[in-house]
């Protein structure tokens, strides 16, 4: 088993190298028979075979909202294969066993942190949040010293705004918007730490992604710790008045846009036209793509039966349904094997019963945050994950179940020393009242 989870106790060489890889995200990985396996995804299944491995005995039985979120990924993967095997006529096969290889690898991570009970300390969340931090300040040093990022061990060049030749901060991860979550998660954390240096590091990061969806989570993060924190409200609005002015400002000299706000104006005729579907504003590539895929997604939905409304059209629907749309129409929009929102796409491939599991995975996760800062923080990252999942799919994101696992297992910590009557959580940087 792992660390106690005393706020100053060391973690043992396992879980240092389980932080280690974690934040890589899409940048590091190989290709195995048409498959992409992140570095994070594959330390996360050695991670969790170790600790079965080393787990003498199971810790009695497992119960509470551990077991919902337990019980919601078996139930998820049992309503994939058996409706997946009955529709396997009318799905994308390769789809459909890459999302059952996912489903059981990550469903294996979970049962193996939640019977070992493993305990992470406070500190090796911070070393988490820390180590987050510095790589991605190294992506953003080394995508704007050589215009390149890293994609699955590739350089590749990175995404611009269109007409403007800005580069857009992705990070460790495959496109600007993905690495949005994690961005918001260390501004929260950082900032609730009293660590406003790094805070402002982490926001200026999710400012220069130049996302809507960015955007969007750096606003609700900040009104958040304004209206929570026992900070003044004066000096979070500077902070946040530096953020924005120093991104731009810093930016408008390397690219010389200086007052230029033809990207401001892109920016929010983007959003305008994604949600008025196109009638006002101006649609993007992506936003058009996306609005596609949603009503490929839709079609299917509109003619399902009633069982297929229930239980799905099979985990792959969506997926062959996009690629036949594509190639009569080629050119106007990509394949898909996700509707561009995890949402849609779980009701129309796994029905309702699959979007109510996916449910119960986000209300178990909200249930069992502890009231500390680590804790909150964490969640924080894992509900702006959830968030983006609006826009985007693939629940089985590597980093997203890093942050889970380590979720769980601060919370075990957590528990373990309340239980035992002990106080390792009396300074305030540590506890989260609200």
């Amino acid at each position: 088993m792992s660390g106690k989870g005393t706020k100053g106790e060391d973690s043992s060489p396992l879980d240092r190298i389980f932080v280690f890889a974690a934040p890589f995200k899409d940048a590091l990985g190989i290709t195995i028979s048409g498959i992409q396996f992140r570095f994070g995804e594959i330390v996360n299944c050695a991670y969790g075979i170790a600790l079965l491995i080393k787990t003498r005995r199971l810790n009695g039985l497992i119960h509470g909202w551990a077991a919902a979120l337990l019980l919601s990924l078996v139930c998820n993967f049992m309503l994939t294969l058996i409706f997946g095997v009955i529709n396997i006529g009318q799905i994308d096969t390769s789809f459909f066993y890459k999302y059952l290889l996912r489903n059981v690898l990550n469903t294996l991570l979970i049962f193996s942190v939640i019977v070992s009970n493993v305990c992470y300390s406070d500190n090796l969340i911070d070393r988490f949040m820390t180590w987050t931090l510095i790589l991605q300040v190294i992506a953003c040093v080394f995508e704007y010293a050589f215009g390149k990022v890293l994609f699955m061990s590739a350089l590749v060049d990175p995404a611009y705004i269109v007409g403007i030749g800005i580069p857009r901060f992705c990070g460790t991860a495959s496109e600007a918007a993905y690495i949005a979550p994690t961005l918001a998660m260390l501004l929260y954390y950082f900032w609730r730490r009293g660590r406003h240096l790094l805070a402002s590091v982490s926001g200026f990061l999710l400012l220069i992604t130049f996302s809507s969806f960015s955007y969007f989570l750096f606003f609700i993060i900040i009104i958040t710790l304004c209206l929570s924190g026992k900070k003044s409200k004066i000096i979070s609005a500077l902070a946040i008045a530096l953020c924005v002015f120093f991104a731009f400002v810093i930016l408008g000299q390397i690219y010389g846009i200086g007052g230029d706000s033809s990207f401001i104006t892109y920016t929010f005729n983007k959003v305008l036209g994604f949600f008025t579907l196109g009638s006002a504003g101006q649609l993007d590539w992506s936003a058009s793509d996306r609005i596609q895929q949603q009503r490929v997604a839709l079609n299917l939905l509109t003619e399902a039966r009633p069982d297929q409304i229930l239980f799905g059209n099979g985990t792959g629907a969506v997926s062959q349904a996009s690629s036949l749309a594509f190639s009569s129409v080629a050119g106007t929009f990509s394949e898909a094997q996700e509707a561009y929102t995890l949402y849609l796409s779980t009701l129309s491939d796994r029905g309702i019963v699959g979007l109510l599991l996916l449910v119960l995975i986000i209300v178990s996760l909200i249930k069992m945050r502890r009231k500390t800062i680590a804790s909150s923080a964490l969640l924080v990252g894992i509900l702006c994950q959830f968030c983006h999942f609006f826009l985007t799919g693939n629940l089985w994101q590597s980093l997203l179940w890093s942050e889970i696992v380590l979720f769980l297992g601060y919370s075990h910590s957590f528990d373990n020393h309340r239980n035992s009557r002990q106080v390792p959580w009396a300074d305030e940087r540590i506890l989260d009242n609200r």
